[in-house]
C-alpha cells in the first residue's frame, strides 16, 4: 500500500478490530494472470493484530472476513471495481461471509448509490485539500514559504549586482 493509502486502511482497522492481513494475496500470480492483492483483509472475530501475509500463511475458509480496497481521492470506479472484484476471487476460498469496504477520501453522490446496490459499503475520511500531502503539517508548510522568501530575495540580489556590477557597460569593455 502507499503512504497515503496505508493511514486510511489502519484508521478503518482501529474501528473494527480483529485481525489486518496487509497486502492480503487472493490470487497468485502464473503465466495466465498477474498476482492480484487486497489492500487489507480483515478477520473481524481474529485477535486484533496486524500482519502481512508474507509472515504467515492464512486459512480463511469458514470464517468471517472483510474485503478492504483504498484509494486516497474520491470515490470513483477503479475503487468500486477493485472492491467488488475483490470480493468475487475472495469467494475461491470459501469464507463463511464477506463484507466489502471501499475506503476513500471524498464521496461520489452516483458511485455511492451503485455500490449499495452491489453489497459495498463506502467509507469516507475526508482530508485537509489544501495540503496534497495528509503528513506535511501546516507549520512545515510556512517554514518552507519563510526558507523561499529568503532564497527570492537572495537570487533577487544577486541578478541586481550581477547585472549592474559584473554586466557589460556601453562604455568600457571590462566591468567597473
Amino acid at each position: 500500500m502507499s503512504k497515503h493509502e496505508t493511514p486510511l486502511t489502519l484508521k478503518y482497522w482501529s474501528e473494527t478490530g480483529g485481525t489486518l492481513i496487509e497486502e492480503f494475496l487472493v490470487v497468485p500470480a502464473s503465466n495466465e494472470c498477474g498476482k492480484r492483492l487486497l489492500d487489507g483483509l480483515i478477520l473481524p472475530n481474529g485477535p486484533t493484530k496486524r500482519v502481512s501475509s508474507r509472515e504467515v500463511d492464512f486459512e480463511i475458509a469458514g470464517q468471517d472476513v472483510i474485503v478492504v480496497q483504498t484509494k486516497a481521492k474520491r470515490l470513483g470506479m477503479s475503487l468500486l471495481g477493485q472492491a467488488m472484484f475483490s470480493r468475487e476471487l475472495l469467494k475461491r476460498h470459501d469464507p463463511m461471509s464477506i463484507r466489502t469496504v471501499a475506503i476513500c477520501t471524498k464521496r461520489d453522490s452516483v458511485l455511492e448509490e451503485l455500490a449499495k446496490d452491489y453489497g459495498v459499503e463506502i467509507v469516507v475520511y475526508p482530508t485537509n485539500e489544501s495540503s496534497p500531502d495528509p503528513s506535511v503539517s501546516l507549520g512545515e508548510v510556512q517554514g518552507l514559504g519563510k526558507e523561499f522568501r529568503s532564497f527570492s530575495d537572495s537570487f533577487a540580489d544577486l541578478r541586481y549586482k550581477s547585472f549592474f556590477v559584473i554586466g557589460n557597460h556601453p562604455q568600457t569593455d571590462s566591468p567597473p
